[in-house]
């Protein structure tokens, strides 16, 4: 299936999440994300376009796999190669 609403995604979203969560070497969830992102793929907040282009092209454009809802709303699962 696709995302639902993925017209509604915006931009700064997906950017502050790259910034303040996936990249982010300090966050007390993310870093472990951002430790692989750097060792494995050399994407950093430096050069997060990379990362954040990436994501907002398989939001578009391809499948998801719904995983759960939580008070947050849905979650869904888009694997991708990078």
């Amino acid at each position: 299936m696709k995302v639902p609403y993925k017209e509604a995604f915006r931009v700064e979203q997906i950017t502050h999440k790259v910034k303040t969560y996936s990249l982010n070497p300090e966050h007390s969830k993310g870093k472990h994300k951002a430790k692989i992102f750097r060792e494995k793929l050399g994407i950093t907040i430096e050069n997060k376009e990379v990362l954040i282009s990436a994501r907002i092209n398989n939001l578009i454009h391809s499948e998801a796999l719904h995983t759960k809802t939580t008070r947050y709303g849905d979650h869904y699962l888009i694997d991708f190669l990078l």
